[in-house]
């Protein structure tokens, strides 16, 4: 393929090889290397072609985050889905997953529309607290002392060793009520 087939995207990313990666509303994702198109869709290994969002693990993995089938792993040549199995506790809270945070740890945190998950050891474990029972997970961000910050539709959350609390101000300012 030479370019891209779809106008809608939805997530974008720069890996440490200095790739483009494109997530698509219905098509898939392309992988741009400066003069080439890669395209990984439903018709070579996803198990669909909407993509919320793309990340790099330490180890050089790709994560793609899926709007209805949870995860898909690439590894090299091989690509590994991960869905929720509801029927045990090791797994993503959704099928929706709408953001990827590696951590400098080495940690992979999943925000779906029903929480956040990390992924550590090949395990997945779902990451609740006293006000964080299935939160719709809109953004993630690891800041300089390791904390990671949860944006939601619900508000403002952070993640400090293994503990989710609501933040109400930041450096003695209150966020207001809306």
């Amino acid at each position: 393929m030479n370019g891209l087939t779809n106008n809608s995207i939805l997530s974008l990313f720069e890996d440490r090889e200095k790739n483009i990666w494109i997530g698509t509303d219905g098509v898939g994702v392309y992988k741009y290397s400066g003069d080439k198109f890669t395209t990984y869709s439903n018709q070579n290994g996803l198990v669909e072609n909407y993509i919320n969002t793309v990340a790099q693990d330490k180890q050089g993995n790709y994560w793609i985050g899926l709007r209805n089938h949870g995860l898909t792993k690439i590894s090299g040549n091989q690509l590994t889905t991960y869905n929720p199995n509801f029927k045990t506790k090791n797994t993503l809270p959704d099928n929706n997953v709408n953001i990827i945070l590696p951590s400098s740890t080495g940690q992979l945190f999943f925000g779906t529309s029903q929480g956040l998950s990390l992924y550590e050891n090949e395990v997945f474990k779902t990451i609740t607290g006293p006000q964080f029972q299935e939160k719709y997970i809109l953004s993630l961000h690891e800041d300089a002392k390791h904390q990671i910050w949860i944006g939601t539709a619900d508000g403002l959350f952070k993640y400090v060793n293994g503990a989710v609390t609501e933040v109400h101000q930041i450096n003695k300012f209150k966020l207001p009520d809306v």
